[in-house]
């Protein structure tokens, strides 16, 4: 039996685990991902789906019951973990923080990281199409979190730099009208275009039209958007918060940058637009990397390989 719904850190639970007598079959829990480290009223919004004046309410006020419910939750957590028989994480990252908070019920148990992978469509090679600037792109739900606004003021100083500059936003979300404006209270229309919800199957040819892709969050676990970019053979520049710098290498997959320094990721983006074979040669190893590590094949393989442990 496998749980592969989310599982919160110290509140992820499971009824069919806390029962292994009945069940008698071995449990697998994951893939186990780090936990998000900062919320926001705004992200609470998109999440909830309440965009009215209650959702100021609603947010303290579920904050408030989660704060309440927070020991009965782990200490569930916490059966469903000794009772499981395996524990697949998403990182390196998420498995030592497990050890470290957990590492007296972990003992004997399977323990394996095995990341999330990429849709093969996203690593086939689109024609770029001919354009007399520069492109940066930044793909995700618009929450204050997801840190763009520290990319539009980054913005100022590299449209500075370089005029044939244009950076891409694509996506919605309650953070939208706050992003544009920003956008035009630093005159910066000419220079950043905001795109709607694009169809999945469009995201390969957007990313192969970009020439950087920057993630600038202030909170993450992994996301897509950064796997699909390396995928797409592009280099990332990103932010250093959640497991981002285990999968992006500093200096060769892309670049990591503390968060909120709308400075760094300007000199970092600077540095990349301004060499070609720089960012040929660390989008080729990104795709490299993408290959050998978010390969589909690669990981069923493994899922495969952790499910036969179990029954041997």
């Amino acid at each position: 039996m496998h749980h592969m719904f989310p599982f919160g850190f110290r509140r992820g639970f499971n009824p069919l685990a806390t029962f292994g007598c009945l069940r008698k079959k071995p449990f697998v829990i994951g893939p186990i991902q780090y936990p998000q480290q900062y919320s926001d009223v705004t992200d609470f919004a998109w999440t909830s789906g309440k965009g009215d004046v209650w959702t100021g309410l609603l947010y303290h006020t579920e904050s408030a019951t989660v704060s309440l419910t927070s020991k009965p939750l782990e200490q569930l957590h916490k059966f469903t973990l000794e009772e499981a028989e395996a524990l697949v994480f998403d990182s390196e990252r998420a498995l030592e923080l497990y050890k470290r908070q957990y590492g007296d019920i972990l003992g004997g148990k399977l323990l394996k990281v095995i990341s999330v992978s990429v849709e093969k469509e996203f690593f086939v090679k689109s024609a770029r199409v001919k354009k007399d600037m520069f492109e940066i792109l930044t793909v995700g739900y618009l929450l204050k979190r997801k840190g763009i606004q520290h990319l539009i003021q980054a913005m100022s100083t590299i449209v500075e730099e370089f005029g044939n500059v244009k950076l891409k936003v694509v996506g919605n979300g309650p953070y939208k009208e706050n992003l544009m404006r920003l956008t035009k209270e630093l005159s910066l229309g000419e220079y950043v275009e905001f795109s709607d919800y694009v169809p999945r199957h469009e995201l390969p040819k957007i990313y192969a039209n970009c020439d950087v892709y920057v993630q600038p969050s202030l909170s993450e676990n992994f996301p897509s958007a950064i796997r699909e970019a390396m995928a797409a053979g592009r280099p990332v520049v990103a932010t250093d918060v959640g497991v981002i710098g285990e999968y992006v290498k500093d200096g060769v997959t892309g670049c990591l940058v503390s968060p909120k320094s709308s400075e760094a990721l300007a000199r970092k983006i600077i540095d990349l637009l301004s060499d070609k074979e720089l960012r040929f040669k660390m989008g080729q190893k990104a795709r490299k990397y993408a290959e050998e590590n978010f390969n589909w094949d690669k990981l069923a393989e493994a899922w495969y390989k952790t499910y036969t442990r179990l029954v041997e």
